[in-house]
């Protein structure tokens, strides 16, 4: 991808993803037209049999390439069966915001956590200066978990200096059945991003009516305060937007009225995500992480599996205690799933949940129960009825 090689101009560079078959020592030949004269070079590469670790960012671009050219036949040809899976398990699997996937917008920029309580308005770190301000993608912590189980429901309630809500208990409200997480998600991303909307808005206003302290355009400080409260709002719009154009989007698919979505502001904004996707050669946020082989959503501060429903089994650790160094030791791989975070539901190879929890759970765990955790799950066997 791109699925077919544009024209390269003197001096710019083009950027090629593939994915490739087999592994070790090959010839790559690149050949083309410069004006009327044949060009041909190659090149001997020694290809890997899998991607390392510093490498795995090409996977996560070569995906959402792949995301924007199916978007693209999706709006040529409807919603064809195999277009569909094959779209969905991507975005799925690498955090793709898409039209069927909009509840995984994130703004561009790191935004502040939103919360009602205080004076301040926002709560956490102030790149700002002063208090009321900061935080970041994934928040301080706070989100579903600031507040009682309640805050699942009442927003006036997360972050507002109850105690607070238990990972487990909160991750059995999200998780009742396949698909409730990305749900619980967008709606309370809407509510984030409407409440953060809001006061950057108001801080907007006052930085720009408070007295310059040059008495002319304001001091290199106060200019970079107002650039960055901008920026902030502007991203916050932007993902605001997006999620609206796409949730629309997808109701025109839904009732088959594909032109409908290929026309006006609408089709050009859809049309701009999808060639985004097709073109990007930067990862962007996303609110999915693809951890040992295991996709986590992140949803009010709380990364949880998407394999999680309420019928799991669970097993409490306590962030930081020797129960949690102890699974880390005899399990080297699980410092990936621990660095989302201390508020986090983990579905082990035996299909036990773990729950890390910063204030509740066990404080030891015998090697016994540790390998029962990441032992396989042994297949159901079906008894047949005669």
């Amino acid at each position: 991808y791109p699925a077919q090689l544009p024209d390269l101009f003197y001096g710019s560079q083009l950027v090629v993803l593939g994915k490739y078959s087999g592994s070790g020592a090959a010839a790559v030949k690149l050949a083309g037209q410069v004006g009327k004269e044949t060009k041909e070079f190659v090149y001997d590469v020694t290809f890997p049999s899998r991607t390392t670790d510093d490498r795995e960012f090409v996977e996560h671009l070569w995906a959402r390439r792949k995301v924007g050219f199916l978007l693209d036949q999706v709006r040529i040809n409807g919603e064809q069966k195999e277009l569909m899976e094959e779209m969905l398990t991507l975005a799925k699997k690498y955090g793709i915001a898409t039209p069927y996937t909009s509840y995984l917008v994130v703004p561009d920029a790191p935004v502040p956590v939103a919360s009602t309580a205080g004076p301040g308005g926002f709560q956490g770190r102030n790149p700002m200066g002063g208090g009321g301000f900061g935080g970041g993608f994934g928040g301080d912590g706070r989100g579903l978990l600031g507040g009682s189980p309640a805050a699942l429901t009442d927003p006036a309630n997360r972050g507002v200096g109850k105690d607070p809500a238990k990972v487990a208990d909160v991750a059995k409200k999200l998780g009742g059945k396949p698909g409730d997480a990305g749900a619980t998600r967008g709606r309370l991303e809407d509510d984030k991003l409407g409440r953060i909307q809001n006061e950057l808005e108001k801080l907007n206003k006052d930085l720009k009516a408070r007295p310059k302290g040059d008495g002319k355009g304001g001091t290199p400080e106060e200019k970079a305060k107002e650039e960055l409260a901008q920026k902030l709002l502007d991203s916050v719009k932007d993902a605001r937007d997006q999620v609206t154009n796409f949730d629309q989007a997808r109701q025109l698919y839904a009732r088959g009225e594909y032109k409908n979505a290929q026309a006006g502001k609408l089709g050009v904004d859809v049309a701009m995500c999808a060639n985004n996707l097709r073109s990007q050669d930067r990862l962007t946020q996303t609110a999915n992480q693809l951890v040992n082989g295991r996709n986590c959503l992140e949803v009010g501060g709380l990364w949880i599996d998407e394999g999680f429903t309420a019928d799991l089994k669970t097993v409490v650790v306590k962030a930081q205690s020797d129960a949690y160094f102890k699974i880390l030791e005899k399990n080297p791989k699980m410092k990936d799933v621990y660095r989302l975070g201390n508020h986090l539901v983990f579905v082990t190879p035996s299909k036990i949940a773990l729950v890390i929890d910063q204030n509740d759970g066990k404080d030891a765990l015998s090697d016994a129960e540790i390998d029962n955790l990441f032992a396989a799950a042994k297949p159901e066997t079906k008894v047949e009825k005669k």
